[in-house]
Parts: structure tokens; C-alpha cells; sequence
């Protein structure tokens, strides 16, 4: 339905053109010919046909626009025939998230469930921002970031959450400490998040405009998040004694849940070559919603086809990844609903509230469910480089839907898996396109069996009777660096 409308606003468009072309040469042949009877007379008649015209073609170019904005009010399912519920949120003048929102991720996700109480807000931009426009004194400033209560009737409660908040060192990732902890130990409680226009860029300007915002909501469950985070899955060396891997490989590392992004600072992750006994130089980031940290090297070896640099590690070495795990209080805390709670400021990796990490030394292999500080819970893995690279490139294996399959559920998410293991942090709303009028998000898994990634899209409602047409950018890269040419799909 929507193709029709617009090949047929196009359409009378170009009639529209049309006619005033036409217009204009009638105009221009009854003064050119004002002395010739004949001519003047033929020149009324082309200026009275055009004018016709170009009337019909605004009419219509009126209706169609008119039908076009009622096909999107709530119509009848196409999967089961009945009225369809719509729990689309209201934008108003609030940005989606994204392919080009702002804001880039943040925890909670968008519209989560059960959501531990004691679960910090955390909120990632995507251009580094000001400090004294959202954590003046290491306080949350609730003009900036509005946390309320959403009753049961929509209203907001009168009082917004209030905390302690930190800026990270790039100014880009806003974490939230809310005091008292969120919801309630009785029944659950949906909270709405609007980040508004007080937040200001570094340059100064509002990040959302003078009158923007983006906002979403999540519900808390009723308990505590007593469980320390674990590794689930690392890149390079899944497998031990396996064969070298290629010089280009990026460092992943997949955790149980999300992770707090202080453990990118103050040396609690170490990358070495172990031959040498010297660090490898490079960059830790943290993506795929905080659940992965990847690690780059800074020594470049070449161009992958997209023209952008790779880095590599060092040649034929033997290399010795290090997660610390934050330490715990000497003595029993006061607080035994939280016995993993790590001591602040953390000095190794936490999860997002708080509980230190369970990593079982090396690969794992003491996991116990338990955190009990670094000597005996810091995680660490070894495994070869050899000297070749890897540049052959990813293609999409398969996607849930097939391509052009019709009558698709609204809120279904969808799948596109890729043929090879991918660099998890770049698959984003930036690299994974869906659509500009829906808001949607992320979610990448890694099948090591089969070495495929999947990614997952999870998005409000769609519009009904609505074509979408979901794309994967150039931006999207493999584990060693080698981007997705946008073409290379099953037809079908």
C-alpha cells in the first residue's frame, strides 16, 4: 500500500511539473504574440489547459498525502484479522533510537522486565558531553536525566529519582547510582527515563536541540541482583592448544551480563606478550549493550577493502589476556542481601550493581558462582598469533524474516546471521539499519560451533501494512577487522 501511494505521489508530481512547464510557454507565447489574434488565442487556451492541470495535480497530491497519513491509524491485524493493540510509545519531539539518535545504548534496555533493584542507569551518547550539564559535584542533575515513577494511569510521580552519577573519562558513558535503590522488595514498579536538552556536547550545544529529549522506560522485579558477572565466550583461543590465529584478530571478550565501564580505566585488563614479558599497546572499548569488551592493538598492517586501517598483533607470539576481579570488604558486610558487593571505588570489573566478578582464574575453569576477589577470581586466557592475516570477508548467512515474506508480526524481533565471527561492537543501530520511524536496539550472540554471529533486532511495534526493508552498512566489521560489503546476502 505504501509503494502504491508513493510511485503515485510521484507520479502526479511530475504532472505537477508538467503543467507549470506548460504554463510558463503559454504565458510566454501570449506575450511574444500579443499583435497575432491566432496565436493569442492558442496561448490562453495552453495557459487554461495547464492551469487544469496543475489544480488536479494539487488535489490529488492532497488525497494521496491525506490517505497516506490514515494508513498508518490502527487497522485491522494482518495476521489474525483483529483489531491490532498498539503499545507504540509517543515520540513527540523526542529522538528514536537509532541509526542517528544521540544517544547510542543504555542500560536498562527499552522496555526490560525485572530489572534488579539495585541496578545503576547507565546511558552512553554518542558525542562526549558536558560534566557540569549532567553530574555537577558527582550528583545527578534531574533537569538533565528525569527519572519518575509511571503510575498505572500514565501520570508521573511528583519527585524524580534522584543519585550519585560519573562521567567516564571520554565523557560519553553516564553512569547512575539512584539512592534510595529503585522500585520496591513488594511488587514491581515501571519507571520513564527522559534525557532532555540540558545535557549539553563539550562544544557547548544542546545535544538534543532546544526543545528534544529521548526517553524510554524499563519495569524493576522485586529483587536484588545478588549474582557476580562471568565470562561466557572470548576471541581469540576458544578452544586450548588451538592452531595460531591471524594477526589482524580483535579481542573479545563476552560477559554473563552487562558490566560496569569503569573496568576500561586504571589498568584492571592487561594484554601481553608473553615472550617478551611486555604489554601490547592498544584500546579496550566496551559494547553489544556493556556485555563485551574488545580490544584493539595500535601497530597498523594494512587496509582492509574499505579502505580503513587494521591493527595487528605482534607477529608469532605467544599472547596472555587479564581481567582483575574488583575486591570485596575485608569483613562481612552490613548489608548481607548483597555478600558480593564489591568495595568502592572498584578496582577490578563489577557488574552494574556492583557484585564483583566471578572469573575462576584461568578460562574459567574454578567458576563458581561466587566472587571472592582478585587472587583467586581474576580471569585469564593464553593463545598463539601466527604471521598471516585473515581478509576474507563476511557475508549474511541467513535472516529471520526471509526476504520479502509478507504479513510479519509487529513485534517479532529479527535475526540476521553472519557467516563468520564478528567484531561485536560494531554492529549498532549505526552499522544495523531497520527504519527511521521505529525505535530499535541490538542484541549480538556468537555460535562457536559454527563460528557465526547473530545479530538480533528487538524494535516497538512496526506500522501496520508497512514495507520495511532492514540493511546492514559497510560499518559492520568481522573479527579481524574486514568490513561487510553491503551486497553479499542470500537472494531469498
Amino acid at each position: 500500500m505504501q509503494i502504491v501511494l508513493f510511485i503515485l505521489q510521484i507520479v502526479w508530481g511530475v504532472c505537477g511539473l508538467a503543467s507549470i512547464g506548460v504554463l510558463g510557454w503559454g504565458v510566454w507565447q501570449y506575450r511574444q504574440n500579443s499583435e497575432d489574434l491566432a496565436a493569442v488565442e492558442q496561448a490562453k487556451r495552453i495557459i487554461l489547459y495547464a492551469s487544469i492541470g496543475l489544480g488536479v495535480s494539487v488535489v490529488v497530491s492532497i488525497i494521496l498525502f491525506v490517505i497516506q497519513s490514515n494508513s498508518h491509524k490502527p487497522a485491522l491485524s494482518p495476521l489474525t484479522g483483529a483489531p491490532s493493540s498498539s503499545n507504540e510509545e509517543v515520540v513527540g519531539l523526542g529522538e528514536r533510537m537509532g541509526a542517528s539518535s544521540q544517544v547510542s545504548a543504555h542500560y536498562p534496555q527499552r522496555n526490560a522486565k525485572d530489572v534488579p533493584r539495585n541496578a545503576s542507569i547507565v546511558i552512553t551518547f554518542r558525542d562526549a558531553i558536558r560534566l557540569d550539564s549532567v553530574a555537577p559535584s558527582g550528583v545527578l542533575n534531574v533537569s538533565a536525566v528525569d527519572i519518575r515513577v509511571k503510575n498505572d494511569d500514565d501520570t508521573l510521580s511528583k519527585e524524580p529519582l534522584t543519585g550519585k552519577a560519573v562521567l567516564s573519562s571520554d565523557k560519553k558513558t553516564l553512569k547512575i547510582t539512584p539512592q534510595p535503590a529503585l522500585g520496591s522488595s513488594e511488587h514491581s514498579i515501571l519507571y520513564r527515563v527522559q534525557v532532555t536538552a540540558t545535557v549539553l556536547k563539550e562544544s557547548g550545544d544542546s545535544a538534543f536541540g532546544s526543545t528534544g529529549f529521548y526517553e524510554w522506560q524499563f519495569e524493576t522485579g522485586t529483587t536484588l541482583d545478588t549474582i557476580p558477572p562471568s565470562v561466557v565466550g572470548i576471541f581469540p583461543g576458544t578452544t586450548v592448544n588451538a592452531v595460531s590465529y591471524p594477526r589482524n584478530a580483535m579481542i573479545q571478550v563476552q560477559f554473563s551480563e552487562s558490566i560496569d565501564a569503569s573496568v576500561l580505566e586504571g589498568g584492571k585488563l592487561t594484554v601481553v606478550d608473553q615472550a617478551k614479558g611486555t604489554p601490547i599497546d592498544g584500546v579496550w572499548t566496551l559494547g553489544n549493550a556493556y556485555t563485551t569488551l574488545l580490544f584493539t592493538p595500535t601497530e597498523t598492517c594494512g587496509a582492509n577493502t574499505c579502505g580503513q586501517k587494521m591493527y595487528c598483533l605482534p607477529e608469532r607470539a605467544r599472547v596472555k589476556v587479564s581481567i582483575k576481579a574488583a575486591s570485596l570488604p575485608t569483613s562481612m558486610s552490613a548489608d548481607s542481601s548483597s555478600p558480593y558487593r564489591a568495595t568502592e571505588p572498584f578496582d577490578g570489573l563489577v557488574d552494574l550493581a556492583g557484585n564483583s566478578f566471578d572469573g575462576g582464574g584461568e578460562r574459567g575453569t574454578k567458576k563458581d558462582g561466587k566472587a571472592t576477589g582478585p587472587a583467586t577470581d581474576s580471569y585469564f586466557w593464553t593463545f598463539g598469533i601466527g604471521s598471516a592475516l585473515d581478509i576474507s570477508l563476511p557475508r549474511i548467512a541467513s535472516t529471520t524474516p526471509r526476504r520479502d515474506t509478507p504479513r510479519v508480526d509487529r513485534q517479532t524481533p529479527l535475526t540476521i546471521t553472519f557467516s563468520k565471527q564478528m567484531d561485536l561492537g560494531s554492529l549498532t543501530p549505526r552499522s544495523v539499519l531497520l527504519g527511521q520511524d521505529v525505535n530499535y536496539w541490538l542484541s549480538n550472540t556468537r555460535d562457536t560451533t559454527k563460528d557465526t554471529t547473530t545479530t538480533t533486532i528487538f524494535h516497538d511495534p512496526l506500522k501496520e501494512n508497512t514495507l520495511y526493508s532492514p540493511s546492514v552498512q559497510s560499518s559492520a566489521r568481522d573479527a579481524f577487522q574486514n568490513c561487510f560489503n553491503p551486497c553479499s546476502g542470500p537472494l531469498r
